[in-house]
């Protein structure tokens, strides 16, 4: 088959239900995000991918923090994948807990400059796309476009220096084609450490890749609401990413990730609710998981690095959180147990 064919047969599969949401209802980090209560803030996060290519991560959790961009063997690439998931959750605050939940993203990323030697390695421009699409019609408003609960855009540049830091900043804006927040505009910036050349000559793990991958990402608001307070607020986000490739040299390599992190808010980001409304919540959410990602072998076929990741997260709410989704969605544990699956093409 003639791989340019064979190719958009592929993406047209990936992103369908996308489209086919669009035309139902059609037409908001982001993971890349929304928001939640129906008039007021959109909630994202780009990518939660478990591993990416550029700003997202591999899609696993549209909320995960964008993980650092590998160096770029070519001018242009990227990747498209579609995720889907019991639940969207955005940084702790839980919008849609009911039906089919799909979340396609698309990214492209340019080498504008590359070097093996000196202080600075990489500088690579990046813009892509985030959905969520679902048969819930949450907080929908607009008739046409129902399906369509979130359209997020982004646009960035990460920079690679000292061969294992990786500095991004992106400005992302969400919005609802459905009608059910308004828009959000914001700014992510993202220092990650790529720490896997400390562990190269442990003869214990040798033949395997490891590293634990430390971030620290965060999310300020400059127009509109992500989180639940009631004015601008900046969300801050460590976490580390412990991950382990068995075979990697091998033809099937498998990686297991154990994604840890905490979402803090200052500034009003994240809203005590209940007796304090006016408050300030520090601490919004601890969670933790397991994902593991194998890959498929179609580069030969129709070109492309295919991958499939399934995993399960534990999510921890704090008082805001917990305040913010027994409101929103009735959901009233503190605690929450979510898996997800995804497909994932980088080119």
């Amino acid at each position: 088959m003639n791989k340019t064919l064979a190719k958009a047969l592929i993406a047209g599969v990936v992103c369908l239900p996308a489209v086919a949401g669009a035309e139902e209802a059609l037409v908001p980090s982001r993971d890349p995000v929304s928001v939640a209560a129906p008039s007021s803030f959109p909630d994202y996060t780009p990518g939660a991918v478990a591993s990416t290519t550029g700003g997202v991560t591999s899609p696993l959790y549209a909320e995960d923090a964008p993980p650092a961009p590998a160096p770029a063997a070519k001018k242009v690439s990227g990747f498209f994948a579609t995720t889907v998931t019991q639940k969207y959750i955005s940084r702790g605050l839980i919008l849609n807990n009911k039906g089919f939940i799909i979340q396609p993203t698309a990214e492209l990323d340019y080498d504008l400059y590359s070097s093996k030697d000196g202080f600075l390695n990489n500088i690579v421009p990046l813009i892509g796309i985030w959905n969520d699409i679902t048969d819930n019609k949450h907080f929908a408003t607009t008739g046409n476009l129902q399906d369509w609960y979130e359209f997020d855009w982004y646009a960035g540049v990460s920079v690679t220096f000292l061969n294992s830091w990786t500095f991004s900043a992106q400005y992302i804006e969400f919005t609802s084609p459905s009608g059910a927040f308004g828009t959000a505009k914001n700014i992510i910036p993202q220092l990650a450490f790529n720490d896997s050349a400390l562990w190269s000559n442990d003869a214990t793990l040798k033949d395997l890749s490891f590293g634990l991958n430390p971030y620290i990402a965060g999310l300020i608001e400059t127009d509109g609401k992500a989180g639940s307070g009631k004015r601008l607020g900046v969300y801050i986000e460590p976490g580390l990413t412990p991950s382990i490739t068995l075979g990697a040299s091998g033809p099937f390599p498998i990686t297991i990730s154990v994604p840890i992190k905490f979402g803090l808010g200052l500034s009003n980001f994240y809203g005590a609710g209940g007796a304090h409304p006016g408050h300030n919540e520090l601490l919004g959410y601890e969670t933790g998981g397991v994902q593991i990602s194998v890959p498929i072998p179609l580069d030969k076929v129709i070109g492309g690095n295919w991958s499939v990741s399934g995993g399960v997260s534990y999510y921890h709410y704090e008082n805001g959180t917990h305040n913010f989704n027994v409101n929103n969605v009735g959901y009233t544990s503190r605690d929450d147990l979510i898996g997800a699956v995804s497909l994932l093409c980088k080119f």
